[in-house]
């Protein structure tokens, strides 16, 4: 965890890792920096604000236009000592997100993020920008990870795909840029799944491991940070970076000796274990199903991967019981369950 010790300081962590930042994404940057230290205020006494998520890491991707509005959320942390009085979460949410919109806020407890371990310990406890003047006993704390974590968030990226429909025809009234974000961001994620194998951490760390994963990653950013209203990068482009990061995953991570990132792990006893592992199961089950259709990814059509993944639905579905009566595409299954999982996710590492 690194303290900040002001504004400017700030500001330039939050762009450290774009190249050549434009008038409008320094100008934002500096807003953001502002709006933090006023949240810094607003929070609980004895209380630490971190960030973390890609902005921690100096890797945001902002919307094209002279207010370069972020797409990647700006994740805060709120660690309190358990002894004094919380405001409702709610209301210190809404207080938060009147002064940054793009706020997403989380409160723990000292104790409870003092042991929060995988990547998200990383992205906090290792990675987290401290503001403001309160104190975190955690301020250097080195969280490591190992193939489960990196096979976590492999699982992550391909439950954000289903969620949205990402996989699936685009909606005609879509915007392109938003389109192309959402698509670089889950193929990113798959790719920094499996840098995380080599010792990675960052979306710019793509030069730890196999040379074509580093490719990979540095020609997403490109189309990510090229921010022109033009083609979204296609369906089967993405589908292909999913399918060779799990095949790597598969060679020699997690997948190698476990069905999901749970089983055989400290979370497979943990509140929100079992949920959280059977729906990872079930979402690697329809990435094998959709495999033996999809090998020549690169060629094929976005309406024909569309139809390729409800076909791989629809096998899961019939040789699984307790889904019978599913609906007929992954979107709406997944949609409705993935903020459960999330909760999950969360509550069973606190």
């Amino acid at each position: 965890m690194r303290r900040q010790s002001g504004i400017e300081e700030l500001s330039h962590c939050l762009l450290g890792r774009i190249e050549r930042p434009d008038s409008a994404s320094l100008a934002f940057a500096e807003s953001l920096a502002r709006g933090l230290y006023r949240i810094a205020e607003l929070a609980p006494r004895e209380s630490a604000v971190v960030l973390g998520g890609s902005f921690a890491r100096g890797e945001p991707y902002l919307a094209a236009g002279t207010d370069a509005s972020p797409l990647s959320d700006v994740d805060i942390l709120v660690v309190h000592s358990a002894t004094i009085a919380d405001r409702p979460y709610s209301e210190l949410s809404a207080a938060f997100r009147a002064t940054v919109p793009q706020a997403s806020v989380y409160c723990l407890r000292s104790d409870q993020a003092s042991h929060l371990t995988t990547a998200l310990g990383r992205e906090y406890r290792t990675n987290g920008l401290l503001i403001g003047p309160m104190d975190f006993a955690d301020v250097d704390a080195v969280v490591d990870l190992n193939p489960r974590d990196a096979l976590e968030l492999a699982v992550f990226a391909l439950v954000e795909c289903l969620e949205t429909g990402l996989l699936e025809l685009v909606p005609k009234d879509a915007p392109p840029g938003h389109v192309q974000y959402l698509r670089t961001r889950v193929a990113l994620n798959m790719v920094r799944s499996v840098v995380m194998l080599d010792g990675g951490f960052a979306l710019h760390d793509g030069h730890h491991g196999r040379p074509e994963f580093g490719g990979a990653s540095q020609w997403l950013l490109r189309l990510r940070d090229n921010r022109l209203d033009r083609e979204p990068v296609s369906v089967a482009v993405v589908l292909r970076v999913l399918m060779q990061g799990l095949a790597e995953h598969r060679r020699r991570g997690w997948l190698t000796t476990h069905p999901d990132a749970i089983t055989g792990s400290l979370f497979e006893s943990a509140v929100g274990g079992r949920y959280v592992g059977y729906l990872q199961r079930l979402v690697l089950d329809l990435f094998d199903q959709l495999r033996v259709g999809a090998e020549q990814a690169d060629a094929l059509p976005d309406e024909e991967v569309a139809r390729l993944l409800r076909q791989a639905w629809r096998s899961v579905c019939a040789a699984r019981p307790e889904l019978a009566g599913a609906t007929d595409r992954p979107w709406p299954f997944f949609a409705a369950r993935s903020g459960t999982y999330r909760d999950q996710l969360l509550q069973m590492k606190l």
